[in-house]
């Protein structure tokens, strides 16, 4: 039990990774997602699942965290992997830098769903481990960005400061339910 990883950032400076499908993800995997329900009212689309890298996915995750190379970890389901990157930086309390480089659809690869998805984190002496262990199990492996100190939320073309995020975040189900 006291080897686990909670989804907050833990340090400034560590690695901020995306573990399993990539940056780069089609419209489909918007079917069933919160993005496409609050943008435009309607659940619909189909999901797809590889077990086999689910699988991959998965283990690693919980072997990285039993080693302790991954300081935290969180997936990409409800809200896809801009909110679980504001989530993680929400509950730890800190900032993030993430580049994104060219991707073919901006609002799948934020907010798509697509399963096998996992943000991690690990301080610069495991990184490299990491990332080897990623690669001799088969599961993609993509460097997003760095934590840090400064109070912001950086993806991609998207910035925010963290106290207006934990906000919006932490007040929004009173201010739907006041009708605001």
């Amino acid at each position: 039990i006291d080897r686990i990883a909670t989804p907050g950032f833990k340090e400034a400076g560590d690695a901020v990774f995306l573990l399993g499908a990539g940056l780069d993800q089609p419209a489909a995997t918007l079917g069933g997602s919160e993005y496409f329900a609050q943008a435009h009212g309607t659940v619909a689309g189909p999901v797809a699942i590889d077990l086999d890298m689910e699988t991959k996915v998965q283990r690693l995750v919980i072997d990285t965290i039993r080693e302790r190379i991954v300081r935290s970890a969180h997936d990409c389901s409800d809200g896809g992997l801009a909110v679980a990157i504001a989530e993680c930086a929400i509950i730890g309390g800190k900032g993030v830098d993430v580049t994104l480089g060219f991707v073919e659809r901006l609002d799948a690869s934020l907010f798509g769903e697509a399963q096998s998805r996992v943000v991690v984190t690990t301080d610069s002496d495991r990184q490299v481990l990491l990332e080897e262990l990623a690669v001799s199990r088969g599961v993609p492996i993509t460097r997003l960005g760095t934590v840090t100190d400064d109070g912001v939320i950086r993806v991609g073309p998207a910035r925010v400061s963290l106290e207006e995020a934990a906000s919006a975040y932490n007040g929004g189900l009173a201010e739907a339910a006041a009708g605001r």
